[in-house]
């Protein structure tokens, strides 16, 4: 009887699935969704007496979601928000949709690393996502992206970034051997803000 009972429950909740349908799934949100996927890192070392410069390379995933897939700039689109709002302040979220911050640990506490270049951040402008599959080197970002969707307006992307630091650098900078981690947002061209996610924490140059 309990074998039975067992088959008729299992016969039931394969009826209430075949009885679901798309208008069953809940719709995805138009404001984008992201999470932490992985990060890799490659470190070149100073070479020669007039270079004293060390560079970390990063790799960092992360998987998205968006309802509408409004993601993205085309360059024409890039070059029309230079026009409208200028060139914009560094940290300009009109135009910028990639939003990292870096920090390291001072003391057990995170401080904000500053870029070595005044006058830059970390932030970029990745391209539309239906662009995808391909690797961009996007005008206006010194930083390429790498963009994989999968429907239903799902995918990832790869952004690379650069860490470079003097073996001397002062304190608010990078330096070798700290430890860092990254707060990344992303923003849709109707400026919904996404959550943040942060990134494990990585060793600089090591």
């Amino acid at each position: 009887m309990r074998i039975l009972i067992g088959y008729c429950l299992f016969f039931l909740l394969l009826a209430l699935m075949s009885c679901q349908t798309k208008e069953d799934t809940p719709p995805i949100s138009p404001v984008p969704v992201i999470a932490f996927k992985g990060l890799t890192k490659h470190t070149s070392l100073p070479f020669g007496p007039q270079n004293n410069l060390v560079n970390d390379s990063v790799n960092l995933v992360i998987d998205y979601q968006d309802g509408d897939g409004d993601l993205g700039y085309t360059s024409e689109e890039v070059d029309n928000l230079v026009n409208q709002y200028g060139a914009g302040g560094v940290d300009d979220r009109r135009i910028y949709n990639y939003y990292l911050e870096l920090e390291k640990k001072v003391n057990g506490v995170f401080r904000p690393v500053l870029y070595p270049t005044p006058g830059i951040t970390f932030w970029g402008i990745f391209p539309r996502v239906e662009l995808a599959n391909a690797a961009y080197n996007y005008p206006n970002s010194p930083y390429p992206f790498r963009i994989r969707t999968f429907p239903p307006h799902r995918g990832e992307i790869t952004y690379r970034f650069r860490i470079e630091a003097p073996i001397d650098q002062s304190p608010g900078y990078a330096q070798v051997g700290d430890t860092l981690r990254a707060h990344v947002q992303i923003a849709d061209r109707a400026l919904n803000v996404s959550n943040t996610i942060q990134t494990p924490e990585f060793i600089y140059a090591k």
